[in-house]
C-alpha cells in the first residue's frame, strides 16, 4: 500500500505526463489527469480513518470507482463535480463511450471523442480546481508537519489554502485551534523552521 508523499508523486507524475500529451496525444493527456485526480484524492484521504481507497472493504457491487465517487461526494462535495467531469471525459476516451459523428479520415476514434480544446481544459481548469477544493497544497505542508490525525483535520478544515495558513500568526493559531492543538502545530512548525510570528 501506498503511502501519501507516493500518491502525491504520483499524482504530479500523472498530471506531468498529461501536459507532455497535450500536443497529439490529448485522449491519453485526459486519461493521465483523471489519474493524477485520483492519486491527488488518495494523498488527500491518507490523512483519514479510511487511509487508503484500495483497502476499503467494499460492499458488493461497488467499484472502487465508484467508492471513490460517492466519498468524495459525501466528504468533499466542492471537489465533487471536478472529479466526476474528469472521470467522466476519461471513460470516453478510454472506452470510446459517449455520442460522437464520424471520425476524421486516419483519425484514431479516441482522438474524436476528446477535442485538444477539452484535454487543455481538463488539464488546466478541471484537474486545478480539484486540487484547490481538496487543498493539496495545504495537504502537503500539513503531512510534512507530522500531526496527530484529528489535528491534521481541524487545520485543513480551519483554514481555507496555504497561503492563509502560512500567513496565521501564533495568536490567530491560539484562537481558531484548541490549546492541545494550537501547541502541537507551533510546537510542529518550529520544529520545521516555520515559527508563526
Amino acid at each position: 500500500m501506498a503511502d501519501s508523499a507516493l500518491h502525491r508523486d504520483q499524482a504530479l507524475h500523472n498530471e506531468a505526463t498529461a501536459r507532455a500529451m497535450l500536443s497529439g496525444y490529448h485522449d491519453w493527456a485526459v486519461t493521465a489527469t483523471f489519474y493524477a485526480a485520483l492519486h491527488y484524492f488518495e494523498f488527500w484521504l491518507f490523512s483519514r480513518p479510511e487511509k487508503h481507497g484500495e483497502t476499503v472493504p467494499l460492499p458488493q457491487g461497488v467499484s472502487q470507482h465508484s467508492w471513490r465517487m460517492r466519498y468524495i461526494q459525501r466528504n468533499r462535495n466542492s471537489a465533487y463535480k471536478f472529479y466526476s467531469f474528469l472521470f467522466q471525459r476519461s471513460h470516453e476516451a478510454r472506452y470510446l463511450s459517449g455520442s460522437v459523428g464520424p471520425t476524421m479520415s486516419g483519425q484514431a476514434p479516441a482522438l474524436a471523442m476528446v477535442s485538444a480544446s477539452m484535454a487543455k481544459f481538463c488539464v488546466d481548469n478541471q484537474l486545478h480546481e480539484f486540487k484547490v477544493a481538496l487543498k493539496v497544497d495545504l495537504c502537503d505542508l500539513l503531512y510534512s508537519l507530522r500531526l496527530k490525525p484529528a489535528t491534521f483535520e481541524t487545520v485543513l478544515a480551519t483554514f481555507p489554502n496555504v497561503k492563509a495558513f502560512e500567513s496565521a500568526t501564533r495568536d490567530q493559531i491560539q484562537v481558531k485551534l484548541s490549546p492541545s492543538m494550537a501547541g502541537e502545530l507551533i510546537a510542529a512548525l518550529t520544529a520545521a523552521g516555520k515559527t508563526p510570528a
